[in-house]
Order: C-alpha cells, then structure tokens, then sequence
C-alpha cells in the first residue's frame, strides 16, 4: 500500500501517527478514531487497540493449521508439503511438479508454481529470502504481524475448474457472524472484484478494484463456506476468512484481520460506514476493560 520511500519517510512515527497518515493518503482525511463509523476507520482502530494474542497465531501461516483444525477439523486444510525455517532448507528437487511456498509471517508473499520446469529457482530463493528478511508489520503497522517468526510452508498446488488456481471467497465476518463476501477475479492481469450478500446477491459497490458487472455462479458449498468461516470467527470482533469452494469441498486459506491495511476504498464510499455499522467498537473496548480490571484484582 505504500512504496519504500514513503514507508521510509514514516518510519520514525509512532503507530498511531502511521495510520493516520498512511490512512489519510488514500482518503484524502484523517480518520476519527476516537468515534470512528466507517469500516476502515474501525480497522484502524483495532490496529491500534485490540491486542487478543490469539490473532497472532491466526496471523502466522503455520500456527494457523493447527487452530483451524482444532476448530473445524483438518479436512479443510489444503494438504502440506513442508515447513521451513530458512530459505537454504528448501530442497527444490524433493518438491512436487507444481506447488506454493508462503511466508508464514506475512500476506500476500506467495510463490505459486504450476509448473517447476518453468520455474527461476535463483529468483525464487532471492524473493523468498528478502521476505524472511522483513518484518511484515513495518510495511502497514499491523499488530497481527508484529515479530512473527519467519518460516516458509509448501502446499500443495490446488487445481480450480479450469486447471488455475481456484476463486479464493473471502468472507468478511463481525462478532461471529459472516455478513458479506468477496470474490477477485483475474487478480494478475485486469484485476476486478466483486461483493455478495449471504445469499450470493451481488452488491451494487466496488472495493478498491472495479466492480465486475457480470456476476458468478453460487458455489454449491456456499452453505459449508459460510459455516467454516463463522466457526473460524467466534470470539474476534472482525476476521475476514479466506476459503476455497472446489465442489462440496472448503478448504482454508488464511485469515485477514486488516484487510487492505484498513485503507481500501468503497464505491459509493457510503458503504464504508454501511459496513463499519457491523463491528461494535464500544463492545471491545469494554471487554478489554473488564479485562484490564480483572487483571489488577
């Protein structure tokens, strides 16, 4: 969301200082956070202010699995390859034809190979040690990130429909309860997106990317999805939880608690407060009061 010279120039601020800024770069305005309304103001809150330690193991690829599996059984876990703790251990031989290697301590560092004879193995090794290198928090200030541990996981390749990678639909759930989800669509070439209601009505706004007009078929498992997602979300005020629907089958692909970093924009931005209505900010921040006061008897 910001490029290296302005992450440089706002390094030395504090967190909170960070987001305003970093937030008012893409909407012209600083946010209110001491009242906020809209959604992105709400997730910038929450950066800054809801600390539950359980969002880091939900944050971090690896520990993940295990709490999804506890939560909703490993079936719905896409199968493993490996589990790294440095760039030099991956022994690109042993590994399948096609296959995806992800930094655990971030989002969106993937490597996705359909085909190894076509892969740059020297490239491959110089990115993925670049993100083992970074502590994902510096580029949003997202506490989720904050001093992870950096491994790398390899799973295996899932093949959609049409032989690439499938929809991934990402379910934007408040308080425990999923409220509207998230397709993308060519996300490599003329990326747009669009949003469904719970009965897979497309929304008449955009994210961030261009609304695409046409909307897609209702997955089959969308009743599976929804229910993965809400088991996935009880006891956070906000998660978006990102799953793949092959068929009947829901498989897991992570856990958002900052989408877009908090600063992606609706069309018509009056969706932005429409949706932000969904998370209760008052709510947390009595329990993290009753929880400081437990703490002190």
């Amino acid at each position: 969301m910001l490029n290296k010279l302005a992450r440089k120039a706002l390094a030395p601020l504090n967190d909170s200082w960070f987001s305003r800024l970093q937030y008012a770069r893409h909407h012209g305005r600083f946010p209110d956070l001491e009242f906020p309304k809209a959604l992105n103001e709400k997730l910038q809150w929450l950066k800054l202010n809801y600390r539950d330690p359980l969002l880091k193991i939900c944050a971090d690829k690896v520990s993940a699995r295990a709490f999804v599996a506890e939560k909703v059984g490993a079936k719905h876990l896409v199968p493993s390859i490996a589990i790294y703790d440095s760039v030099d251990q991956i022994d690109f031989d042993a590994l399948p034809a096609s296959f995806v290697l992800k930094a655990s301590h971030g989002s969106g560092w993937n490597i996705i190979c359909r085909d190894k004879k076509r892969l740059d193995v020297a490239v491959t090794r110089r990115k993925l040690a670049r993100w083992h290198s970074q502590n994902f928090y510096e580029i949003g200030r997202e506490w989720a990130y904050d001093a992870l541990t950096p491994r790398i996981l390899a799973e295996e390749f899932i093949n959609g429909p049409d032989g690439d990678s499938p929809w991934d639909y990402k379910v934007f759930c408040f308080h425990g309860v999923a409220r509207f989800i998230q397709v993308d669509y060519a996300r490599f070439s003329d990326h747009t997106r669009a949003l469904y209601d719970l009965h897979w009505n497309q929304l008449p706004c955009a994210l961030e990317y261009p609304r695409r007009v046409q909307p897609s078929a209702r997955p089959v498992a969308l009743p599976e999805l929804l229910r993965v997602a809400e088991t996935l979300s009880i006891g956070f005020p906000f998660v978006r939880v990102d799953l793949y629907a092959l068929g009947m089958r829901v498989l897991f692909g992570e856990m958002t608690f900052y989408p877009g970093k908090g600063v992606e924009r609706f069309y018509p931005t009056s969706w932005d407060r429409e949706f932000g209505a969904w998370l209760d900010v008052d709510s947390v921040r009595q329990e993290a009061y009753r929880t400081r006061l437990q703490g002190s008897n």
